[in-house]
């Protein structure tokens, strides 16, 4: 994984080059994909405004070890639930992994800080970013440890029982002002 310490996601290199870090053999990214990347890497970050979503379908999934949330608003107050569990959280490394015409991956670790206990937890995560026709991300998974999301079985159904009750409770209490 390449390091980018506090990343400027916004800007590019002098050199007109892209200022992500890509994998071996990728081909760059478009403009519009460098902006759909500093978009997602910022959610990451507990940045999470009315903008960061202009890449998202309206029928946008996401889903992590703990969420399953259907429809851009449920994927909305995931985002924006995070900065009332952290006081903080950096994406201190990542590199594009993934650049095809209807997918993106994201290889990254993220340092979360709680805001209860004020302790630091990192988390390496492959970000999955199913694209549509248009280029909006219909599919947002986020793979902790790049490990599948359990599916099958008596405990995949549990697990996604969970992981939609959680997403429930986020969007019904999670207020969004946007």
């Amino acid at each position: 994984m390449s390091t980018t310490l506090n990343p400027n996601l916004s800007s590019s290199l002098s050199d007109g080059s892209s200022s992500h870090p890509l994998a071996d053999n990728l081909k760059p990214l478009s403009k519009e994909r460098e902006q759909l990347v500093s978009y997602v890497l910022d959610l990451y970050q507990c940045k999470p405004t009315k903008e960061k979503f202009n890449f998202y379908s309206e029928n946008a999934l996401f889903e992590d070890p703990i969420s399953y949330a259907v429809g851009l608003a449920n994927v909305k107050a995931q985002f924006y639930a995070m900065p009332k569990v952290f006081a903080k959280s950096t994406a201190d490394s990542y590199k594009i992994v993934k650049n095809e015409e209807k997918s993106i991956e994201i290889d990254l670790r993220v340092i979360y800080t709680l805001a209860l206990f004020k302790k630091d937890i990192a988390v390496n995560s492959l970000a999955v970013l199913d694209l549509n026709d248009e280029g909006k991300i219909v599919r947002h998974a986020d793979l902790w440890d790049g490990k599948p999301l359990r599916k099958e079985g008596i405990f995949g159904t549990i697990s996604m029982f969970l992981r939609k009750t959680n997403a429930t409770v986020v969007s019904t209490f999670m207020q969004i002002r946007e």
